[in-house]
């Protein structure tokens, strides 16, 4: 994250958990904190999908994992629908479809129009709601 934010390409190859992941999963979090303090953080452009910003594809991360996580522990999200709703709303327009083409998103599952927004979401995304 804070590559993105300084505008570079991180090298998603790299081996950065070395021989001691939680001091470099801190170090990393600490990076990318940095990152965001900084004044306009929040509208560095993406540079992988045009339209899009940094925080879109956090937002994102954000609401899917916490849910990927909710879900294998057997637990409510508890994800707050304005936050849920604003990651659909930037990702349902096409840029989920670019998403896919990088990898980030598996196909789309069909989810009736009438279905939660979260619901909705997942299925943008490659997710199947449960």
């Amino acid at each position: 994250m804070a590559d993105l934010l300084r505008g570079e390409q991180p090298n998603w190859d790299k081996d950065t958990l070395g021989d001691d992941p939680a001091a470099a999963l801190r170090k990393t979090v600490q990076a990318a904190l940095a990152q965001w303090r900084r004044p306009g953080a929040v509208d560095t452009p993406s540079q992988m999908v045009p339209g899009m910003r940094v925080v879109d594809f956090a937002l994102a991360d954000a609401v899917a994992h916490t849910w990927d996580l909710a879900t294998a522990l057997g637990r409510d999200p508890g994800l707050d629908e304005d936050a849920v709703r604003l990651a659909y709303d930037r990702w349902a327009h096409g840029a989920a479809e670019t998403g896919r083409q990088f990898g980030a998103f598996g196909p789309a599952v069909s989810i009736p129009d009438d279905a939660p927004v979260l619901d909705r979401y997942l299925g943008l995304l490659g997710r199947t709601p449960v």
